[in-house]
């Protein structure tokens, strides 16, 4: 997959607050199919509830780790300049903010991300130590700020679809396709 389709899958992720695996990814050869994902993580594939009648859903408890690791990756990414694909959940917090940038890129961190609470890599938090990697941060952010994590609003299947489209449009420049064009062969997806 080409820079464009990683960009198209990470903006998908960053609305959404779900993470769309590789594999999930190779499979994806249209707009629909892309749709059909999120519904699935969503809980709104055929034969779930919102389905066909417009039913609203609220994205479960389950997917505030998710929601953490999102928020975080947003703003490590930011914050450090590392690639968002770079950035996963074992990957050491002494590496990604390093020497001698450390503190002026974790401060940013904390700007960015709103997470005031949490101290630099290393130190000691409450007799506790700071997180070691990014796995760390995401569990104590889910620890210690729930309401931080908790999401707002519903997802039907005709609000899914819109903001799928709004998506593709923007990180393709594209105005006008439908749902089963093939991204490479009509889209230009590279």
């Amino acid at each position: 997959m080409g820079l464009d389709g990683v960009e198209l899958l990470m903006a998908t992720e960053e609305e959404f607050g779900i993470l769309i695996s590789d594999g999930e990814a190779a499979g994806m050869y249209t707009p629909q199919d892309l749709m059909e994902v999120v519904y699935k993580k969503l809980g709104l594939e055929n034969g779930a509830a919102g389905v066909g009648g417009g039913e609203e859903i609220t994205v479960q408890e389950h997917c505030r780790s998710q929601r953490a690791f999102h928020k975080i990756r947003s703003a490590i990414s930011e914050s450090t300049g590392t690639r968002r694909r770079e950035i996963r959940l074992d990957a050491c917090l002494n590496d990604i903010f390093a020497k001698p940038r450390r503190v002026k890129e974790w401060r940013r961190f904390r700007e960015l991300s709103g997470l005031r609470m949490f101290s630099a890599p290393g130190a000691w938090l409450a007799f506790r130590p700071a997180p070691e990697t990014v796995r760390g941060l995401v569990d104590r952010l889910v620890e210690l700020s729930p309401k931080y994590l908790r999401v707002s609003g519903s997802w039907t299947r005709e609000a899914v679809r819109d903001h799928v489209r709004a998506i593709i449009s923007e990180q393709l420049a594209i105005s006008e396709f439908d749902d089963d064009d093939e991204f490479v062969r009509d889209l230009g997806l590279d």
